[in-house]
This record gives structure tokens, C-alpha cells and sequence, in this order.
């Protein structure tokens, strides 16, 4: 994650997801913005390579019930946590590397104080990595 920690209500963060071979490998890869390894009242992103699409979680952190948008145009998609515009998004490839820019609006109130990061990604044939920390933001 780049920056790896910081404290502001709208930051693009960056996270690097690698694959053994090839980026085209990759087929999910999640982002999860709370005070623990829960979806739940998070800021929790999934960004699915085959549909260019970002999904927001809701606030009861189940996937089923996912809002998305396609990275492009000015679309943006929200929970009670954050939102995640599409203009200053994006995925890059290169190489086995996946680059994921996300333009995050944090929101005050209840999700405000620190908060971990972590990440993790799924591959084609469904091998899903561990969650690992990236780094800490403090929510205004």
C-alpha cells in the first residue's frame, strides 16, 4: 500500500498485487479499510480483473448484497464508511503485477479514528492468498 499510513478524509491509495507469472493471473483482489479483519462496518473493496469492476460491500459485510461499478466515466459507489470514486481509480497490468489506484472518501462520524489495512487476491484457478497488513490510516 502506498501511502502506508496517513491521516485524511480522501486519499488515492495504491496496492501492488503480484502474481507468480503472469498479472492475467489474477482474477479478485480485496481491499479491507476497519479495526480488525472484518467486513462488517468496513470500508471493503473487491476489484474483479474480468469486469474492470469495483464492488463496495455494505455495512453487514455480505458479498452477496455488493454494490460495483466499471472503472470509468465519474461513477462512485458508497457504504456508511466510504466512498470509492471511479475518476482517479484505476487497475494497471504490467508484467505480474496488478496495480490498484483507489480514489477513497473516508466518512466522518462513526467510522472515524485508526483503522488497519489489509489485502489479499484470488487467483484464476481459485487459490486465495492470506490477508496481510499494508500499512494503517487514521479517519479524521
Amino acid at each position: 500500500m502506498s501511502p502506508s499510513s496517513g491521516s485524511a478524509s480522501t486519499s488515492g491509495l495504491t496496492f501492488t498485487f503480484q502474481d507468480a507469472v503472469s498479472a492475467g493471473n489474477l482474477l479478485t483482489a480485496w481491499v479491507l479499510i476497519n479495526t480488525a479483519i472484518d467486513g462488517r462496518s468496513g470500508c471493503y473493496v473487491a476489484f474483479y480483473r474480468p469486469g474492470n469492476q469495483v464492488f463496495l460491500y455494505p455495512d453487514n459485510g455480505e458479498g452477496t448484497q455488493a454494490i460495483s461499478m466499471v472503472l470509468s466515466g465519474s461513477n462512485s459507489i458508497s457504504n456508511s464508511q466510504c466512498v470509492i470514486s471511479s475518476q482517479g481509480s484505476s487497475a494497471v497490468f504490467s508484467g505480474a503485477q496488478l496495480t490498484l489506484n483507489l480514489n477513497i472518501t473516508f466518512k466522518s462520524g462513526g467510522f472515524s479514528g485508526p483503522k488497519g489495512v489489509w489485502a489479499a487476491v484470488q487467483n484464476g484457478i481459485g487459490q486465495v492468498s492470506s490477508w496481510l497488513a499494508q500499512g494503517a490510516w487514521m479517519v479524521p
